[in-house]
């Protein structure tokens, strides 16, 4: 009996090891075994533990056990300016401080590709009010996107008359937004668009902190599912009934372009508040 027991249990043990080189040969990790669409699995101390596959970065493969799986997609957050829903692509918590030629770790490759697709903004946070008026040697703010060379972005203490710098979308003293058409274009024209790396350069004469620099897309053009949006009248500290004088961007025709932002209607006035005051929704893409 005790001879049948033992061979016995060395069959099991050895259909055992069978099955785990099988579920392995199914594209799984090393110490992880691919179950089926849904669950992967570890053997722990004897115990058989699955577990949902995970695939956060949204490219159909398990970030666990490596198989194939039906994408979830990428989780953006999303903000609603005026009747349109944009997905935060790209965001670094900079927290860096402002200061004549500061350099900053900005991001990858991504940063270009976000700024490529139609309609897309990028946006800038201080921390402070800052609103000067540029004065030659003396008072300024700009920003620079640096890799092999650099394209600067205006703020309202600069003209593109001091220097030749991407003009602003709109600028409240603490948001900044540029057309992401105008830099992208910008960064092609410097030979930087398809660079690996690139950083921030604060250069200011002002004192405050970069709290973070981002870009935002059409939500539609990430197939937006799921969303959850609210308004951005309700909230921080803005006024429905009074906050466009400050914000609203003016369509009326330059005397001088170097005096003067672009004009992209009133809509793209409520961006600064989405950002600044909108609490952000997570929801996924697919």
């Amino acid at each position: 009996m005790k001879k049948i027991l033992a061979v016995a249990t060395a069959l099991v043990l050895a259909i055992s090891s069978l099955c785990v080189f099988v579920f392995a040969a199914e594209g799984s990790a090393s110490g992880v075994i691919y179950v089926n669409e849904d669950y992967h699995a570890l053997i722990i101390n004897g115990n058989f533990i699955s577990s949902a596959h995970v695939d956060d970065d949204g490219d159909g493969v398990c970030d666990v056990c490596k198989a194939e799986v039906e994408s979830e997609g990428v989780a953006y957050e999303t903000v609603t300016v005026g009747d349109v829903e944009y997905a935060v692509v790209f965001s670094n918590d900079l927290n860096a401080a402002s200061g004549n030629w500061n350099s900053y770790t900005l991001g990858d490759s991504s940063f270009a590709a976000a700024l490529s697709v139609e309609g897309s903004y990028l946006v800038i946070e201080r921390d402070t009010e800052t609103v000067l008026s540029y004065v030659d040697g003396q008072v300024w703010d700009k920003f620079i996107i640096s890799a092999s060379s650099n394209v600067q972005l205006g703020t309202n203490g600069t003209t593109a008359e001091d220097e030749d710098v991407v003009a602003f979308v709109s600028d409240d003293g603490l948001t900044v937004v540029y057309d992401g058409a105008t830099v992208y274009a910008a960064m092609e024209a410097a030979g930087i668009e398809g660079s690996s790396s690139y950083s921030l350069i604060s250069n200011s004469s002002a004192s405050y902190t970069i709290t973070s620099v981002k870009v935002l897309v059409p939500a539609d053009a990430v197939s937006v599912e799921e969303v959850e949006v609210s308004d951005p009248q309700e909230s921080g500290e803005t006024d429905s009934e009074d906050d466009g004088e400050d914000l609203t961007v003016d369509d009326s025709e330059p005397e001088t372009p170097a005096e003067t932002n672009p004009t992209t209607g009133a809509v793209l006035a409520l961006v600064p508040m989405a950002i600044a005051g909108l609490a952000v929704v997570a929801s996924k893409r697919r």
